[in-house]
């Protein structure tokens, strides 16, 4: 499943990338998940994610936002894994 959702937030089609975020975001509000993402979620979808907040497209931009909020709601390990991301935080 990370696998499809790796492929389509690199996926040329806008709404293919949104609904990798949204299915992201469902999963992560399910707590018996959060181990699973925790160990297989890429941190290249963490940056393709943040990636999305520096787009000057609205509707990724709020799909970014919304699944940021959503994982960073399931606890440290993820928020970490957020931060992380270069330029993400800070300068």
């Amino acid at each position: 499943m990370f696998i499809t959702i790796d492929k389509g937030m690199k996926d040329p089609d806008r709404l293919m990338v949104l609904r990798a975020m949204e299915v992201l975001q469902k999963l992560s509000k399910v707590k018996a998940n959060l181990e699973t993402i925790k160990l297989c979620l890429e941190a290249r979808v963490y940056h393709a994610i943040v990636q999305m907040l520096i787009v000057h497209d609205v509707q990724l931009l709020l799909g970014a936002l919304e699944v940021l909020l959503a994982l960073s709601q399931t606890g440290e390990i993820i928020c970490t894994r957020i931060a992380k991301v270069d330029k993400c935080i800070g300068r």
